[in-house]
């Protein structure tokens, strides 16, 4: 990461429609940071008015996160014209085109970050909910920390890096995009036939859809694939049934819906890193014997 770079193609010299800036400014991560950490490079707070405008069509190799205390902040992004209002906080990622202006007296927070994951986070948080994130109030205490952060005289690395990770953890529990009537039907039938020996197509035949074109939508609404899903339930029981009965290994493998004793195993194993048996062992370790 080239910090004094990104420093410099992060400001656009002489905008004009600035009203106030309050303090905030550059901050150059540890290499530490830089390479391990989500790094803030810049941010401040603005209260601004028309013609404030700010229009990049050269890459920005950061991520920009927007928080707006007051009135309304415009953009143009992914092809795509939205209002950020009050409580609404946008993430976009600077390496696309995109404008943000002001037409009225708005005030909003807006700072730069980078790191290892936050390409990803950005993919995961943009391919379900978009850019702009609604009724967004709880994240307050996080970007009014940053900014303290990136007022101080010696800005902490490790807590910066923590309350991004909270700003992104808040917009990834979003609620604003309900499921569809099939894929919430989908997730019902699953809960209540995981016991049984069920199959995609079993699935996508209860909400009257094909396979193919139920796989797709519950894919791109849930995040999981209808198997997946699928496993990851039957897993949380198995889970449930190790630390909570007495039940055996191969009666918690059939009660779960897993096809035989040693693909439960291999299948726990696989996604948890240890045996049912260890694990069972692990959170009660004076209780359970096969």
């Amino acid at each position: 990461m080239q910090v004094e770079k990104l420093h410099r193609d992060a400001v656009v010299p002489h905008e004009s429609g600035i009203l106030l800036r309050k303090n905030g400014g550059f901050h150059s991560p540890s290499p530490f940071a830089q390479e391990n950490l989500f790094c803030v490079l810049w941010g401040n707070e603005y209260v601004c008015d028309a013609p404030y405008q700010v229009r990049r069509r050269n890459p920005l190799n950061m991520f920009i996160l927007f928080r707006i205390l007051e009135g309304k902040l415009y953009f143009e992004y992914e092809g795509k014209s939205f209002t950020a209002e009050s409580g609404n906080v946008v993430l976009i990622n600077g390496n696309i085109n995109h404008l943000y202006q002001a037409k009225e007296l708005v005030t909003f927070q807006h700072f730069t970050f980078a790191g290892n994951a936050s390409q990803a986070y950005y993919d995961f948080l943009f391919q379900r909910y978009g850019s702009l994130y609604r009724d967004k109030t709880e994240t307050a205490f996080l970007f009014n920390n940053v900014q303290y952060e990136l007022e101080s005289s010696a800005p902490n690395d490790h807590k910066i890096s923590y309350l991004v990770h909270n700003i992104l953890s808040s917009l990834a529990m979003c609620s604003q995009k309900l499921l569809s009537s099939p894929v919430a039907n989908a997730k019902s039938y699953i809960l209540s036939h995981f016991q049984q020996d069920i199959r995609v197509e079993d699935i996508a035949d209860s909400v009257s859809l094909s396979k193919y074109h139920f796989s797709r939508i519950f894919k791109a609404e849930t995040g999981y694939s209808p198997h997946e899903y699928l496993f990851s339930v039957r897993l949380a029981r198995a889970r449930e049934l190790l630390t909570g009965t007495r039940m055996t290994v191969d009666s918690i493998a059939a009660t779960c819906g897993f096809t035989s004793t040693s693909h439960f195993i291999r299948s726990f194993k696989r996604e948890t890193g240890t045996t049912p048996t260890m694990f069972r062992k692990f959170f009660d370790p004076t209780g359970f014997r096969q």
